[in-house]
């Protein structure tokens, strides 16, 4: 009986390995659902209804889609994915309606991505660049995902990566900084502001609409007088200290400030409104001191506080707050 056990199993292992390098058809110059790209690749421009997606299955290839449209009629896959790979080029690709990611990068090396269109990823992301180094974005639109452009990483050398102005969020210019040091970014309308790794850096006066501010392991800077909106975090800071956020209109977000394992920051008279979610979160942030804050009308909590300690309030308007 174990025989036949092993027998059947071992069976099944061969079956399903037959059936997925069977089904990776490669694309060529007319896609299919599901297809892969082991060489430098142009497709014939049309709209292409592709649910499961395209895979880069190679090193040194480049796809161009001819500004063709590659649809994904919302599955819960991602449109073009680029994994374990180097040196692959993304270019004139209009990429929809994937509600993993228009496009991910993961565990991959100087990928380049180029022209192309990504939008409406309602739950989740335009591109995600996932533990990748070098990755290199030019004259992109973003638009209508729930976040834009989102790089998760751990180490310090997968947020090098050069995103310029050419690209924009909602038609906004793109700012995205690495290892920056005594900045000033005053006076813009911005659909983006990412700053991985920085020191002194002052942020005043700005609109920012579609992705918000992010503080990634930044210390000692100022962030004043900006209206952040429509945004799925407005203000969000993560392993920072030493920031003082002064007077901002924080408004519409899905989150309005979030504090992750940040410690000893100022929150000073910021009017936080709107929120579909939280107004002020604070998780594992602690010595952080918030005072005359109006944070008011969001959807769930106007301040939730997990696994934090030593925080200071004074003087805020608000309603219900969540401590857990």
């Amino acid at each position: 009986m174990t025989f036949r056990y092993a027998y059947l199993f071992v069976t099944l292992l061969v079956t399903i390995f037959f059936i997925e390098t069977t089904s990776a058809i490669e694309c060529n110059s007319i896609p299919t659902d599901g297809c892969t790209v082991t060489h430098n690749t142009i497709f014939i421009q049309n709209n292409y209804s592709l649910p499961r997606g395209i895979t880069i299955n190679e090193n040194n290839v480049f796809l161009d889609c001819s500004n063709s449209i590659l649809d994904g009629e919302h599955s819960f896959q991602n449109g073009i994915t680029i994994f374990q790979k180097k040196n692959v080029t993304i270019k004139n690709c209009n990429i929809q309606n994937y509600e993993r990611a228009n496009l991910l990068v993961r565990e991959s090396e100087e990928a380049k991505i180029e022209n192309s269109r990504l939008e409406n990823s309602e739950w989740n992301y335009g591109i995600n660049i996932y533990h990748s180094t070098k990755a290199e974005l030019k004259n992109n639109s973003l638009r209508s995902n729930r976040v834009n452009l989102y790089i998760e990483a751990t180490e310090k050398q997968d947020y090098d990566h050069l995103v310029d102005k050419t690209n924009t969020v909602n038609s906004k210019p793109v700012i995205y900084l690495f290892d920056a040091k005594n900045l000033a970014i005053n006076t813009l309308d911005l659909g983006h502001l990412e700053i991985n790794f920085g020191e002194n850096i002052s942020i005043v006066n700005n609109q920012i609409a579609g992705d918000g501010i992010l503080l990634n392991n930044v210390i000692n800077s100022f962030v004043s007088s900006n209206i952040i909106s429509k945004s799925d975090v407005g203000l969000d800071l993560q392993h920072s200290e030493g920031i003082k956020s002064i007077r901002n209109e924080i408004y519409n977000n899905g989150l309005g400030i979030r504090v992750q394992e940040s410690d000893n920051n100022l929150f000073l008279d910021n009017s936080i409104t709107s929120s579909n979610y939280e107004g002020l979160s604070l998780f594992e942030a602690n010595n952080n001191l918030i005072k005359n804050n109006e944070i008011i009308s969001s959807k769930y909590y106007n301040l939730r506080i997990i696994s934090s300690s030593n925080n200071r309030f004074s003087d805020n308007t608000k309603q219900e707050t969540a401590e857990f």
